[in-house]
């Protein structure tokens, strides 16, 4: 058995995943989510479609999906009811960039847009 892999959800072009409190960039908490979702974390996931969701939903709707090296202590996502889905770290280095074809972004919001 491998590694356990990582990954984030995100707009394109970063080389570090950093929380919003460093980068000042809106997050989930800018969006309603701020009891649930800390801007001093970052957030992982060990499903890339889990990633990719957050990459579609990205307000900029050119998101990507990174594969991630977590930095800091990775703890357990509380808002996550899945164990071992979905993770908060300090930061996380960006060991790839795997970009999704446009088709499966547009279908996943539309996807999303019918849950709402």
């Amino acid at each position: 058995m491998g590694a356990k892999r990582y990954f984030h959800g995100g707009p394109r072009g970063l080389k570090m995943i950093l929380p919003s409190s460093q980068t000042g960039a809106p997050s989930l908490a800018s969006y309603g989510g701020e009891g649930v979702c800390r801007r001093d974390a970052v957030y992982v996931t060990t499903n890339p479609d889990a990633a990719l969701i957050y990459a579609a939903g990205h307000h900029s709707l050119n998101g990507t999906v990174y594969e991630v090296e977590p930095i800091g202590d990775l703890r357990p996502d509380p808002d996550c009811t899945a164990p071992g889905l979905a993770f908060e770290a300090s930061s996380a280095r960006v060991i790839r960039e795997i970009r999704p074809r446009g088709k499966d972004l547009k279908k996943v919001r539309r996807e999303l847009v019918g849950r709402a």
